[in-house]
């Protein structure tokens, strides 16, 4: 960046920009269309799922709450005792799907009972049974470094 000064004016000084411009048009033409890092994106959302189920924690680490007596009791009853948490038939965890596009990534259920194990809350006849959250949707802070560095990558990638 020269700098030019005269004893009898203003001083001037002159910026080449070039570069920056050129990177920014560059940014913007890679953020027009960002599929294949949202696809990795997607990636990202289901490996935390998935380890959600196998930690029975949530995605940021926080153990689930223990199956009520209950619950333990009707499992043992129906040969279901060894079966994780939410997992008993597996409905739940084939249920969770993917999806991405140009300028999105997502996660969810199909599953109609899917959002009462996310959140908890009243469920069963007159709704007198409390379901406690067992969030198994979300990030972990590796999956949210994971999808920063993914992003970073794409958005500087040379073509």
């Amino acid at each position: 960046m020269p700098i030019e000064t005269k004893n009898d004016g203003p001083i001037r000084i002159a910026i080449d920009d070039r570069a920056v411009l050129q990177l920014l048009s560059r940014l913007l033409e890679r953020g027009a269309d960002l599929r294949p890092a949202m696809r990795g994106i997607a990636g990202v959302l289901a490996h935390d799922t998935e380890m959600a189920f196998d930690r029975e924690a949530s995605p940021a680490g926080v153990p689930w709450r223990p199956l009520a007596e209950s619950t333990k009791k009707a499992r043992v009853e129906k040969k279901y005792p060894e079966r994780p948490i939410l997992q008993v038939t597996r409905l739940l965890v084939r249920s969770v799907h993917t999806d991405y596009g140009v300028d999105y990534a997502m996660i969810g259920s199909s599953a109609v009972y899917a959002a009462i194990h996310q959140l908890g809350g009243k469920a069963g006849r007159k709704q007198q049974v409390t379901i406690p959250a067992r969030p198994y949707l979300g990030l972990s802070p590796a999956g949210q470094e994971e999808i920063l560095a993914t992003l970073s990558r794409y958005l500087t990638a040379q073509r």
